[in-house]
């Protein structure tokens, strides 16, 4: 459940949160330490990962569309 909390948290700061300092000071506001700070900073960049991916394949298929009205 904190994972979600902290996930939601984060998302607003997801574009200048891009580097695991940056997270790891995040975690570290927020009161997480130790593992808990471990898997915050994993999973926020997971998170990221996802989002990069899901906007290249957005602008894929944009570029397969356009290339086919062509």
């Amino acid at each position: 459940m904190t994972i979600y909390l902290v996930s939601f948290l984060i998302a607003p700061c997801r574009v200048t949160m891009s580097t695991a300092q940056q997270l790891r000071e995040t975690g570290e506001a927020m009161g997480l330490k130790g593992s808990e700070l471990v898997i915050f900073v994993r999973e926020q960049q997971t998170l990221e990962n996802e989002r990069k991916a899901k906007e290249a394949e957005e602008r894929e298929k944009e570029r397969q569309d356009k290339a086919k009205e062509d």
